[in-house]
């Protein structure tokens, strides 16, 4: 406008002044504005660019919160499983310590069974009063004896004994004297008896001798020495000072083919023998 009017007054080094200064307004105004335009571009795109880096963090966050919940997840079940195990373990070695105190207990059980057998056994092959085999027991070894293979004239000598009078022993002194007489006898027996031989009380005050391994006079021989011994015999009891006793023996060598009863049955014949001949 400026312009037009100074060239419609004649003035045109004044419009031409003017224009140029119009012109470098509307260069400086065009550069401010270009400079305000890239200057918002700019914070925009700073704005945008510092937004995006918030969403990355944001995600990044995100996706560490994610991975530490996943970490902690597999943590959770690395624990699960390690209690698994060990509740597993726990339960194994309970019962393998289940089957262990079992096994000590029936394996306890068994001993006393044993045990309880073994001593039964022996009962059932023991006289209860001397502590020497039995009938039974006596038989017992005469039999595996008889099983062994030996030379002539070596086979096993049965010896049976028989306390003289013994009734009046009891009837005079009581039972108790008579007990301890018959204990006294046996500890002589076992004594003079060799570890190859067996003594045994038959019952009542009958006792026998198994012996093995010896002749016919050895055994006699035997017999004469255990005679003489409780002739000496004197009672350890003050009460029963001056008894006396003594004995009457039979001896018999088993023949081929002879069993235990048999062979007993002719030292018995022989033991009554001596008795009729003075004892």
């Amino acid at each position: 406008v400026l312009v037009d009017a100074l060239e419609a007054a004649g003035q045109s080094a004044g419009a031409l002044a003017a224009s140029r200064k119009y012109v470098e307004w509307l260069e400086r105004h065009s550069a401010a504005q270009t400079r305000q335009a890239l200057a918002e571009l700019e914070a925009r795109y700073a704005a945008a660019e510092r937004e995006r880096e918030i969403e990355a963090l944001r995600q990044q966050g995100l996706i560490k919160s994610l991975e530490l919940k996943a970490a902690r997840a597999e943590c959770d079940r690395s624990q699960e499983s390690l209690q698994r195990q060990r509740l597993a373990l726990g339960l194994v070695l309970l019962g393998a310590l289940s089957v262990l105190v079992v096994a000590g207990l029936l394996w306890r059980l068994l001993r006393q069974q044993r045990a309880q057998a073994d001593e039964l056994a022996r009962l059932a092959r023991t006289d209860p009063l001397t502590g020497l085999h039995n009938r039974r027991a006596l038989f017992e070894h005469f039999g595996k004896a008889c099983r062994v293979d030996v030379p002539e004239g070596s086979q096993p000598i049965l010896v049976v004994i028989d306390l003289d009078h013994f009734k009046r022993i009891n009837d005079r002194y009581g039972h108790p004297v008579g007990d301890a007489v018959l204990r006294d006898l046996a500890e002589l027996l076992q004594r003079e008896v060799s570890p190859a031989g067996h003594v045994a009380r038959m019952g009542g005050e009958e006792f026998a001798l198994l012996l093995t391994g010896c002749s016919l006079s050895s055994a006699q021989m035997l017999a004469e020495r255990l005679l003489q011994s409780t002739r000496d015999y004197r009672s350890p009891l003050a009460e029963v000072q001056g008894l006396r006793v003594s004995l009457s023996a039979g001896l018999a060598m088993r023949r081929e083919g002879e069993s235990p009863e048999q062979l007993y049955r002719r030292a018995d014949r022989a033991l009554y023998r001596a008795k009729e001949s003075g004892r």
